[in-house]
């Protein structure tokens, strides 16, 4: 989360922290406390999904998603560990409040700027 530097008296930081890509929120200050209320009551507020093997349409999405990536970016998720990119991929919903990995692919597919960050939190994995 950063301020939009249109609103800062000194905009180097903003615009620094931008540029690395992984900034999820570009907010005028005074938004800033009801998103990160929104996105601590979206991440934060159900209860833990079980750590038993996902169910086919979780799978089948992300394999989805894992197709995106190696052609967006060369690079090849499938052989990572599961329960990890779940968590990984998890927290990009929870940014975007999207409930369902399905509804993840389809943000990806129509948002091309997602691209990036989901790249670089996958790959922190």
């Amino acid at each position: 989360m950063v301020q939009d530097p249109a609103s800062t008296q000194y905009d180097g930081m903003p615009r620094s922290a931008i540029a690395t890509g992984l900034v999820d929120y570009e907010l005028l200050a005074a938004e800033m406390p009801a998103q990160l209320i929104a996105y601590v009551a979206h991440a934060f507020g159900k209860p833990p999904r079980p750590a038993t093997a996902p169910p086919a349409t979780l799978e089948n999405a992300l394999k989805k998603i894992f197709i995106l990536l190696r052609a967006q970016t060369g690079h090849d998720f499938s052989r990572y560990k599961p329960n990890t990119i779940n968590r990984r991929i998890e927290r990009r919903l929870a940014v975007h409040q999207i409930e369902t990995m399905d509804g993840y692919l389809q943000y990806l597919q129509q948002n091309p700027a997602e691209w990036r960050p989901c790249f670089a939190t996958c790959l922190s994995a």
